[in-house]
């Protein structure tokens, strides 16, 4: 927590200074991405996604209305706004607030070029709705429009199916995979997985043949 609030003091004081006119004050993407991430994984504090969030505001504001070209949000922020979202934890209402902020913050990342949602942030997208919405009617009507918007773009990655397997019922699987296995599904479906993705991916397919290998 304490890093947290530490590192938006200090973006904070850099806001005020470039808008007080100090140029070498400037602030960037990067430190608000790394603000973003703070709060994204401070759990402890309550509301911890709205904090997170009022960060994305921020740097969305210096780049539109304050004409900060280095300050341009990109998809890592928005997907670690939803991340924050989909680890609350607390009570059934408060669940549902931090889904619509997740459902609010993914819906802005698909409005713009340069925020497109990616394979992490579909992953951790089907997480907020596996942990954050209570009807399980619900939960299969909203992961079956995003997985087909998923499969659209090409960006399901492992974690997003797994993360969408944990989310829906059975019937639902069934129905969007035929019941086959990640490897089995088409390669259209994954066109535009990060290298990185899919480096994991190989390492943890070779981790399960391996293991199935062992005597």
């Amino acid at each position: 927590m304490g890093g947290a609030r530490r590192a938006d003091k200090i973006l904070a004081r850099l806001e005020s200074g470039y808008l007080n006119g100090d140029e070498t004050l400037r602030p960037d993407s990067i430190i608000y991405i790394q603000v973003i991430d703070y709060w994204a994984k401070t759990q402890s504090v309550r509301g911890h996604f709205m904090k997170a969030r009022d960060v994305l505001d921020r740097q969305v504001k210096m780049f539109r209305e304050e004409k900060v070209r280095k300050c341009r949000p990109d998809v890592t922020g928005y997907t670690s706004v939803i991340a924050a979202c989909a680890s609350t934890y607390g009570t059934v209402k408060e669940k549902r607030r931090s889904f619509d902020m997740a459902h609010l913050t993914f819906m802005e990342s698909c409005a713009e070029k340069y925020t497109q949602p990616n394979d992490v942030t579909y992953g951790v997208m089907f997480k907020a709705v596996g942990r954050l919405l209570n009807n399980s009617d619900e939960q299969d009507k909203y992961a079956r429009t995003l997985f087909k918007l998923c499969c659209d773009d090409g960006y399901l990655g492992e974690m997003a199916f797994m993360r969408m397997k944990a989310a829906v019922s059975n019937v639902v699987y069934k129905e969007l995979t035929g019941r086959k296995m990640y490897e089995e599904l088409p390669e259209e479906w994954k066109r535009n997985v990060t290298k990185r993705q899919k480096k994991y991916d190989m390492r943890k397919n070779l981790a399960k043949k391996g293991n199935q290998l062992r005597p």
